[in-house]
């Protein structure tokens, strides 16, 4: 189980220029990537981001690609240099200016720094292991935080399983208490028992009894809770799944409450959301 929050960084030379990575990621509903570097990297942008989506299945991801301040001057183009200064003096001729043409005036005209056009097919294979090694770093954290995430849901789980035994075990007292309540409630209402069908009567209160039965709640919990126990352990992205089984923790336990009419059970579901919701809070985080 991995989280989405995570970092990694790396450092190495893509055609002879020192260049350093760095990858954040946050939590996101899909696999979302922001690819930053200097114009002349932005055509690796598209390898970089297959490269990435083959790892990583969610979160935002922000890609840096930063290029040392000391670029490599691989090739000088001496000629452009010559021509921009004859321009440049004879400007000057012309406007009578005494200044004489230094390098500082020719930097900004000839584009200061000329790099070597980049090779988008060799500067990839140059980027890779780099951004590779940055990417192993952010999953390995990534990694390490999704352990403390499934070490906490586990605990919670067995707080709600143990909850979901407490009102399991409440159940069959609530419903002697309910049929009690019922028949004396109905009782009071006739005034001769003996002119009511006594087979009706019976029905009416297993009828209303089976209305309040949250025995099939009770066997959906235990699945649903199975299934949270079991794909906690697979190594395959489990957020989506985590959160569907919660929408479910949810719906059973919010029909417990309306149906059982009973104060400790109320209590019981009450806890047991909390539980629920801080999962809930804990899966967001999880790709």
């Amino acid at each position: 189980m991995k989280s989405m929050t995570g970092m990694g960084k790396a450092k190495g030379l893509v055609q002879g220029s020192p260049v350093r990575v760095e990858i954040k990621s946050v939590n996101h509903r899909f696999c979302e990537i922001s690819f930053r570097s200097p114009g002349r990297f932005s055509s690796l942008e598209i390898p970089a981001g297959q490269f990435i989506r083959e790892q990583i299945s969610r979160g935002h991801v922000d890609v840096f690609v930063f290029e040392e301040k000391t670029p490599q001057l691989s090739v000088v183009e001496i000629d452009a240099f010559k021509n921009y200064h004859d321009y440049l003096s004879q400007v000057a001729r012309e406007l009578k200016l005494t200044e004489t043409v230094t390098l500082q005036h020719l930097l900004p005209g000839v584009g200061g720094w000329i790099y070597k056009e980049m090779d988008t097919a060799v500067a990839w294979q140059d980027l890779r292991p780099i951004l590779n090694k940055a990417l192993k770093d952010l999953i390995s954290m990534r990694e390490m935080e999704g352990s403390a995430l499934k070490s906490d849901i586990s605990d919670r789980l067995l707080t709600i399983e143990n909850i979901k035994n407490n009102v399991s075990s409440l159940c069959e007292n609530v419903q002697v208490e309910l049929a009690d309540r019922l028949e004396k409630k109905i009782a009071e209402k006739i005034q001769n028992r003996s002119e009511i069908d006594a087979q009706r009567f019976h029905q009416e209160i297993v009828f209303y009894l089976e209305r309040m039965d949250i025995s099939e709640e009770l066997k959906r919990l235990d699945s649903h809770l199975k299934q949270f126990k079991d794909f906690l352990t697979q190594d395959i992205p489990v957020g989506r799944k985590g959160d569907f089984l919660i929408q479910e923790f949810n719906r059973e336990f919010n029909t417990i409450g309306s149906k059982s009419q009973n104060a400790q059970i109320a209590h019981l579901v009450v806890a047991a959301k909390v539980e629920v919701e801080k999962i809930r809070e804990q899966i967001q985080n999880i790709e």
